[in-house]
């Protein structure tokens, strides 16, 4: 089956190597990229996400963090066979005033190396090294200003009501050291879709890098008791 793969919030996909390495051979990968030097509002990014997902077959709809949003609008408009979001939101976690700050923060992401503490303690953890230079890599290929305005598309994300609207199989992947994405972020998703299973992975923020192997595990095993055979991983 084939999964598509939204992309964090330096929408590269490069961040997904690790996960990529890790899948089976049945599946059959698409990382969606965002575009590294244009300002897309939110709707222009959900339609990116709608370019990659397959018009007639099935597919599993994979969105990491900043994503999760994208993820659940475009899949109001063309149902995923599943749905995954992995340290996400339904709308923006962050308060308005915020937002301000945040688009300084990122037109200086690229010009300036977040010391590798900072990296491991707000992202990584004890991921490996080749983790990290990864997130380094991603940020650095991303515009200045693309990444500045991303925070405020942040605002333009509030999902409560697209979650009536779903009906598909939705897992949500909790890291338990999560920093930036609070418990509170799950439990608003379960309260408007009660359907919703939460799976918790010892990990910071991106879980994906840091526990790729459990993470791609907790999805198998929810395909699995979600479709049965019809999946192909019993």
């Amino acid at each position: 089956m084939r999964w598509v793969l939204l992309p964090g919030f330096d929408g590269t996909g490069v961040l997904y190597e690790p996960l990529l390495r890790a899948l089976p051979p049945e599946v059959e990968p698409v990382v969606v990229r965002y575009p590294a030097d244009q300002i897309c509002s939110a709707s222009a990014l959900v339609d990116i996400a709608l370019s990659y997902v397959p018009e007639r077959e099935p597919y599993v709809l994979i969105a990491e963090s900043f994503s999760g949003p994208i993820a659940l609008r475009a899949s109001s408009l063309r149902a995923p066979t599943a749905l995954v979001l992995c340290a996400s939101f339904v709308k923006c976690p962050l308060p308005p005033v915020a937002i301000a700050p945040l688009k300084v923060l990122g037109r200086i992401l690229s010009r300036w190396r977040p010391p590798k503490w900072c990296v491991r303690r707000y992202l990584l953890g004890e991921a490996p090294d080749d983790v990290v230079a990864l997130f380094y890599s991603a940020i650095a290929a991303v515009s200045p200003r693309v990444l500045a305005h991303r925070f405020a598309v942040l605002l333009e994300l509030n999902e409560e009501r697209t979650l009536a609207k779903l009906n598909c199989p939705l897992l949500y992947l909790q890291a338990t050291r999560d920093r930036l994405v609070g418990t509170r972020n799950a439990l608003l998703l379960q309260a408007h879709y009660p359907a919703a299973r939460i799976e918790r992975i010892e990990a910071p923020h991106l879980v994906l890098q840091a526990q790729p192997q459990a993470a791609l595990r907790a999805i198998l095993r929810f395909l699995s008791q979600s479709f049965g055979a019809r999946s192909g991983w019993n």
